[in-house]
């Protein structure tokens, strides 16, 4: 691994705990002891599902404040804690009990969404081979602390849900304050600021065509989590050992997190979906082919091979993810939005049909069969699909390169520092106009957003439309770096422009620019 800085690693260290603890405390309302009612968990199942699109829909074109966000989430779970309270002293005999449990539910699933969103985005902001080693870090530690609530008492655990909560979302705040004094020239991305910024609007789905990993993911999000939450309820609706809550699997599942851990720290930066299924794929399929006769036997092998699948799908999808969101950390909302509203909503789906038919006696060893042979023509149907959209991607890539000359390319960024000047002479002036027309009559207040305070900032500073450009996206976060790919220019024309911003206005470094703009009156 890369020399990382001591910042970020703390930084990373908290968020991981900080994570672990959260959704430890929200998987132990599957725990009997927390006397968590089944109408609450769907609630709070479903209600997280549609907060989830929300967010990813309602952000796919804007940067929210992390303040707002952070707190909206805690409110939620706030209220959450006090109806969750309230349900634990009606008791189930009391004609509230109902109301209460499903009000806990439903604020529980829009708070662990808003909080579940944020830390994403906070890990998304770490080099990749940080939060490669994090993020299966996060399931390692939850993995441990869940296992360990099955053997504690009611009381304890009642204390425990709330308290784990409240812990998570402190540190979350603690990390989101340490990111904010990320110093200048840190490869890491620092979480954005307090205000919230609008990006380009792009179409609805659009991110679907940009690569042939977003179809599979997006298969693979549905496929996965919808059979092992069918085969999960059932096993564990018959209480038969080849389920997946054998003292075997979980101690399994954390070794089998020890190994991701061990893996993110070798190839987290050079992760690729193609490995995931290799991975995965093995696992998830023979285990679903054993089901079926191991279903009366008290042999845990089947249920151990999906519950690993499974883990080792979920983390390093969630690897992969956060280093795509790395690329482009606008998108982080949209991204993580869907595919964990997509995980959650097949998994609640795959249940609530399990524990239906295992009412009706509808589930039996036949049953069980069918399903597995069901499951094994899905998984070989995925497999086929992804090697067909593999090779035909990877006969584009071919004719791509083909017509790349590698000396004419390094030709063309050498010149562009020269050429966007040429862009901007011949361009400012209409930009110039478009900014006054917009901008000139308007007089900037206290109480402006953020945008109106920039683009007056920018009028009366004479801030080129390129210079606005790259200031725009280092406060997004992006490294120079990463400016100069997504504005083809090289990473010294990027430093150029800032220098000139930071001597036209007269500051030193980019937070006081920020914060210059932030009181700017015109």
């Amino acid at each position: 691994m890369d020399r990382v800085s001591r910042q970020m690693r703390v930084t990373a260290l908290l968020a991981t705990v900080g994570l672990a603890l959260f959704l430890a405390a929200v998987w132990t309302a599957r725990n009997e002891n927390a006397l968590v009612s089944d109408y609450a968990l769907y609630a709070a199942r479903f209600a997280k599902v549609i907060a989830c699109f929300v967010i990813a829909f309602a952000m796919r074109s804007h940067i929210p404040s992390v303040e707002r966000m952070l707190g909206a989430g805690a409110v939620f779970i706030g209220v959450h804690l006090v109806a969750y309270t309230a349900t634990v002293m009606l008791g189930p005999e009391s004609p509230e009990y109902l109301m209460a449990s499903i009000l806990s539910g439903v604020f529980s699933g829009i708070g662990e969404a808003c909080i579940i969103l944020l830390f994403a985005h906070l890990l998304s902001t770490f080099v990749p081979q940080v939060s490669a080693v994090a993020i299966p870090m996060v399931y390692l530690i939850n993995e441990v602390l869940y296992y360990s609530t099955l053997y504690l008492p009611t009381p304890l655990i009642l204390i425990m849900r709330p308290v784990g909560k409240v812990l998570a979302i402190l540190l979350l705040l603690w990390c989101v304050r340490r990111k904010r004094t990320v110093a200048a020239g840190e490869q890491e991305h620092p979480l954005q600021y307090g205000f919230s910024l609008h990006v380009p609007r792009e179409p609805l789905l659009g991110f679907l065509s940009s690569s042939q990993e977003w179809m599979l993911i997006l298969a693979g999000t549905t496929l996965f989590p919808f059979l092992f939450g069918f085969i999960a309820q059932v096993c564990s609706n018959a209480g038969t050992n080849s389920g997946l809550y054998d003292v075997v699997n979980e101690l399994m599942a954390v070794g089998v997190l020890v190994l991701l851990v061990a893996y993110g720290l070798l190839r987290g930066r050079r992760l690729t979906f193609d490995e995931v299924l290799y991975f995965t794929v093995p696992l998830f399929a023979t285990g679903c082919l054993l089901l079926p006769y191991f279903w009366d036997d008290q042999v845990p092998l089947a249920g151990l091979l999906v519950k690993c699948g499974y883990t080792v799908y979920q983390v390093m999808f969630w690897m992969l993810l956060a280093r795509k969101c790395y690329e482009d950390i606008r998108h982080t909302y949209l991204y993580f939005g869907i595919f964990y509203g997509l995980f959650e909503l097949a998994t609640a789906a795959a249940r609530l049909a399990a524990s239906q038919l295992w009412r009706a006696d509808m589930v039996d060893f036949a049953t069980m069969t069918v399903v597995a042979l069901f499951s094994l023509w899905l998984i070989a149907l995925y497999g086929l699909l992804f090697f067909a959209i593999s090779k035909m991607w990877g006969r584009k890539g071919l004719v791509a390169a083909s017509g790349t000359d590698s000396g004419a390319t390094e030709s063309l960024e050498a010149a562009l520092p020269d050429n966007e000047f040429v862009d901007e002479a011949n361009h400012s002036n209409d930009a110039e106009k478009v900014h006054k027309e917009q901008g000139a009559a308007e007089t900037v207040s206290d109480a402006s957003p953020f945008a109106y305070r920039l683009d007056a900032f920018c009028i009366s500073y004479d801030i080129t439309p390129r210079e606005r450009e790259v200031l725009i996206e280092a406060m997004h976060g992006y490294s120079m770096e990463n400016i100069g790919r997504k504005l083809y220019v090289s990473r010294e024309t990027v430093k150029t422009h800032l220098r000139r911003i930071y001597n036209k206005v007269g500051v030193s470094g980019k937070q006081e620019l920020i914060t210059f703009i932030d009181r700017f009156k015109e």
